[in-house]
């Protein structure tokens, strides 16, 4: 399940000296800089904004900007500014940049493989294929002699790619008895106009 929502997180404090407007005492008051930020699945996606809350150490009570004297909100404004949206606000972004070239290296080494196992099919070899009505099946070699490929087709089909891994679960029983030949040259062929999608070895 994906969660979306918003959360803070405090980037910079600083004490001073002030009086407090709840209890009305000098007393040393925290500040307090709080980044806000979207998440997903609490992965921090972008920042949201600042903003600055104080807290009197004498009472304790926690006071927004709007109700801090105006002594308190220069200092405020001055800190807020100064301090910079952290990097890790935008962790997620980095992350995905990181899933996303990983994605397309593990696509681009699989297809440098598949390029090299066409080439030389041998027997229990499993193509992913997808067929002229665009559905997805599987076609499993049962023996190579020569030029002529021999494979079994699976009984089931799929109408989208990610229920190929359904048809494998299946096992050896979903393929048909009888096997169909091909020549090497036809396997390549498949292979070039993108009809065989992946070789499993």
């Amino acid at each position: 399940m994906i969660v979306f929502g918003a959360k803070s997180s405090q980037i910079a404090s600083e004490t001073l000296i002030d009086r407090c407007p709840n209890c009305r005492m000098q007393a040393n008051i925290i500040i307090h800089i709080i980044q806000k930020f979207g998440h997903i699945c609490w992965i921090p996606i972008f920042p949201a904004g600042k903003t600055a809350i104080n807290q009197c150490t004498n009472c304790n009570q926690v006071f927004n900007f709007n109700e801090m004297p105006n002594s308190l909100k220069i200092v405020c404004a001055n800190l807020r500014k100064q301090t910079k949206t952290p990097v890790w606000v935008f962790s997620g972004w980095a992350l995905a940049a990181v899933i996303a070239i990983a994605y397309v290296y593990v696509n681009k080494q699989r297809e440098i493989n598949n390029a090299k196992l066409i080439l030389t099919p041998k027997s229990g070899d499993i193509y992913e294929v997808k067929t002229e009505e665009a559905q997805y099946t599987l076609y499993k070699i049962e023996q190579v002699q020569g030029d002529s490929v021999f494979i079994h087709y699976n009984n089931y089909v799929t109408d989208d790619e990610s229920g190929i891994d359904n048809l494998k679960a299946k096992g050896d029983t979903a393929y048909e008895a009888e096997v169909a030949g091909f020549s090497k040259a036809e396997l390549k062929r498949m292979f070039v106009k993108g009809e065989i999608l992946n070789i499993i070895r």
